[in-house]
């Protein structure tokens, strides 16, 4: 069975901070699919919250809501890059010239731009964030504290759709790359090295608070 040769019509969660993510039954049971996670900024000189804005669109085949924590646990412990502070927060300050420093600095692998990449023990290989000295440790807090208090997260259950493992495994595969096209590969910090069919076009419905996030849609 080729399962693209159907189109489904797929819908975004509603948008959720990662702590009522967490707290909603809705998001428990074995979820599968793609997630999308990202940030919104409280500005309190106007008391207006911004546009959610995505960072990362990943995949999980059988628990979305244990991978979202997962993330959130490599934010915590230094597996995941995270962007300086100052960086991430200027649509915060409504920087007019947001949507390119997103596409400057989201995807960057520049040292300079990020509290860390990776940390890296003095060969250059993945290391515990546990070595750390205390005084780098709480260098970083600020800029993890940022991530994880202005985090949100959706995503597109496609258990329902009752496909078989085989079919399942490759639906979600190339819903991975749909979406990320969908959002523009350059305003995202990661990209999977899925070649996308050509009749992969399914129909996606967006929620409250993501009607904007999909703007190469269709493709």
């Amino acid at each position: 069975m080729d399962v693209n040769a159907k189109l489904h019509d797929l819908t975004l969660s509603d948008l959720e901070s990662y702590a009522d993510f967490l707290r909603n039954p809705k998001n428990l049971g074995g979820k599968c699919g793609v997630y999308i996670w990202g940030f919104r900024f409280f500005d309190p000189k106007k008391e207006v919250t911004s546009d959610f804005i995505p960072y990362y669109v990943g995949k999980h085949r059988s628990n979305i809501h244990r991978r979202i924590q997962e993330h959130v646990e490599g934010l915590r412990t230094g597996t995941h890059k995270i962007l300086k502070k100052d960086l991430l927060l200027k649509k915060a300050n409504w920087d007019d010239n947001w949507e390119h420093c997103r596409k400057t600095y989201f995807a960057s692998q520049k040292s300079d731009h990020c509290a860390y990449l990776h940390v890296r023990d003095k060969d250059g290989k993945n290391a515990p964030k546990s070595i750390l000295p205390p005084n780098k440790l709480v260098e970083l807090t600020p800029h993890i504290e940022t991530y994880i208090d202005n985090l949100y997260v959706t995503y597109i259950d496609v258990s329902w759709l009752k496909l078989s493992d085989k079919e399942q495994n490759a639906f979600v595969d190339c819903l991975e790359r749909y979406v990320q096209q969908l959002i523009g590969d350059d305003c995202l910090a990661c990209r999977s090295g899925v070649t996308l069919p050509p009749d992969f076009r399914h129909r996606i419905k967006t929620s409250k608070g993501t009607e904007h996030i999909l703007k190469n849609y269709p493709l």
